[in-house]
């Protein structure tokens, strides 16, 4: 084995007893293990909502294409954050919240969809580019005082854009670390804020399936609102969530 690919293989072990360590801390800790348990929820219930027969070119198809984004959001989001690369997952996460954003415009305009998925790009930039969207939920009586806005920013100035602030992220007890580490409560505000965003991107594209359904789906519905209902009163209703910075 090359020197190269030496250093990955350490590298890759390194990931793994870090993943093992997160396990462990999430299994530990009831509020964690809730998340996690949010986190599967939603996930399981993308694929239900796979299982759907659908036609290419149709609202329903494109809901099903949104679906595969969040799942590999999901997952991604997850992998990292147990690998404690903290940074990098948040990055990932902020990809759901501007999905989250997107659902919701479709819940409040269904013909909103059909023009997302035929624009071209000046009509997608003008109508559907991510801020234009935010403000569209902000101004709408159901979205009322949810100040999207902040929260967005946030998540670019600590996680996506090469800011000074965003080293936060990459520091445990006053050190910056290179390549991944071990946080206990950085791991906890992934968890927390992957269990809140995806849950709620997966409960808007699951009521943009509203005909059709077969019993099968209608049945992981019911099953998918009671664990998100209980999750939801127990963790979200009286905390919300926004991303610490740099906790």
């Amino acid at each position: 084995m090359t020197q190269d690919l030496l250093n990955l293989t350490r590298l890759h072990f390194h990931e793994e007893e870090l993943r093992q360590k997160s396990l462990a801390e999430v299994e530990a800790s009831e509020p964690l293990t809730d998340h996690m348990k949010a986190v599967q929820s939603a996930m399981d219930h993308l694929h239900a909502l796979l299982s759907q027969r659908t036609a290419p070119g149709t609202d329903e198809h494109a809901i099903q294409l949104i679906c595969i984004r969040l799942f590999n959001v999901g997952a991604t989001t997850l992998k990292l954050g147990l690998a404690g690369y903290y940074q990098a997952s948040l990055h990932a996460l902020r990809d759901a919240f501007e999905v989250v954003n997107l659902v919701d415009l479709f819940r409040i305009d269904r013909t909103a969809l059909m023009r997302w998925r035929t624009a071209d790009d000046r009509a997608h930039q003008k109508e559907f580019k991510p801020v234009t969207v935010r403000e569209t939920l902000e101004k709408h009586p159901d979205f009322k005082d949810q100040m999207r806005n902040p929260i967005y920013k946030t998540y670019s100035s600590f996680a996506t854009h090469p800011t000074f602030k965003s080293f936060n992220l990459l520091m445990t007890e006053g050190q910056v670390q290179l390549g991944p580490f071990f946080d206990e409560a950085k791991l906890r505000a992934v968890l927390e804020d992957l269990g809140a965003h995806l849950s709620h991107a997966v409960l808007g594209v699951s009521t943009l399936f509203d005909k059709d359904s077969s019993f099968e789906l209608l049945l992981a519905k019911s099953e998918f609102l009671a664990s998100l209902q209980t999750y939801h009163q127990k963790h979200i209703a009286s905390t919300g969530s926004v991303p610490r910075n740099g906790d």
